[in-house]
């Protein structure tokens, strides 16, 4: 298949569109795009669920300092997170949330008092 093959195959789908689209009433035409847009949006936003990442605790309830130190680690080290419950809770993806505190702990973090092992 050469490049005029894909050119006039491209040609022929276009006109076919073009042919279905001038046959459409103004209604039919809002509908038409309206539906298109909508399944547009949905199919991004299921793209976004399901490429997002599940996240866990990490640690909960940790003083404001370690969480501070935890994120510029975090940051440092390109692995994504989330804070909740005003910076004391520190949120991961599920698949790195163990080797992650291992690698906390050799770093010597978090400092202060941990009760948030989740």
């Amino acid at each position: 298949m050469n490049a005029n093959d894909v050119k006039a195959g491209i040609k022929k789908y276009l006109g076919f569109a073009s042919n279905f689209f001038s046959k459409l009433d103004q209604k039919q035409k809002i509908l038409f795009v309206s539906g298109a847009a909508i399944c547009l949006v949905l199919i991004i936003l299921l793209v976004r669920f399901v490429t997002q990442p599940n996240l866990v605790p990490l640690y909960s309830d940790i003083e404001l300092q370690d969480a501070a130190e935890i994120t510029e680690y975090l940051k440092d080290n390109n692995i994504s997170f989330e804070l909740k419950d005003e910076g004391s809770t520190i949120l991961v993806p599920e698949d790195q949330k163990y080797q992650v505190r291992l690698d906390l702990a050799d770093s010597g973090l978090p400092k202060g008092n941990v009760v948030g092992f989740e």
